[in-house]
């Protein structure tokens, strides 16, 4: 089909359209929440880490962890390893799931590959430097956009500039409307009284500190 469209009611639509749609509009990353904390914080354990709960889209599939989960960590047995703790898309498992991705021992370990192809794609979380007593040391991997980063609009850009421009004609109105009107519009910062000239029905515009 060289050209499809929806969604529309009373029509069917399979898997593949609703992954399209979601893939085509947002990018692949992790929730991030409104004071700017990232969802799935990995932290050692003894043996183990801990995987706090997130959501992630990861090309139009989505992961949901509502309780941390534990992912076993293996004790290396010559050397020291590099493994990652992934959000891993198996298409031919048909899941999406938070999972350990083991490195190789070595005198100079490195992190395994990131699998990005038709058959998974995964989003790095975090680096797990494991010693040959077990110790585990947590590289954080969620800000970094090429490895994981933050679930958003694609090109938002043009959104962005759309509504900078909207909020700068919204200010510069604003402050051309203050005591005047029928109503009377005044601004005021967080904590200070009302304008003695604010009657009712006037608005007011807080600023927080």
């Amino acid at each position: 089909m060289a050209e499809r469209s929806g969604f529309f009611n009373e029509k069917e639509y399979t898997q593949d359209d609703l992954t399209a749609y979601y893939k085509n509009s947002f990018m692949s990353g992790i929730r991030v929440e409104e004071d700017g904390t990232m969802s799935y914080k990995v932290t050692a354990g003894s043996g183990n880490v801990s995987v706090a709960p997130g959501y992630a889209n990861v090309c139009g599939i989505f992961n949901e962890l509502t309780t941390p989960k534990t992912l076993t960590v293996p004790k290396p047995t010559n050397y020291m390893r590099i493994d990652r703790v992934v959000v891993r898309l198996d298409y031919s498992a048909m899941n999406c799931l938070v999972v350990l991705k083991q490195g190789t021992e070595a005198s100079s370990p490195q992190p395994p590959t990131l699998q990005r192809d038709g058959v998974r794609y995964e989003l790095s979380l975090a680096q797990l430097k494991v010693g040959l007593t077990g110790a585990i040391t947590v590289l954080d991997e969620r800000p970094y956009k090429a490895l994981c980063g933050g679930m958003g609009p694609r090109n938002p850009t043009e959104m962005n500039t759309w509504f900078q421009n909207f909020q700068e004609v919204v200010e510069k109105w604003f402050r051309t409307q203050q005591g005047t009107g029928w109503r009377k519009i005044f601004e005021i910062n967080e904590g200070e009284s009302f304008p003695d000239e604010a009657e009712a029905g006037a608005l007011c515009r807080v600023y927080k500190k």
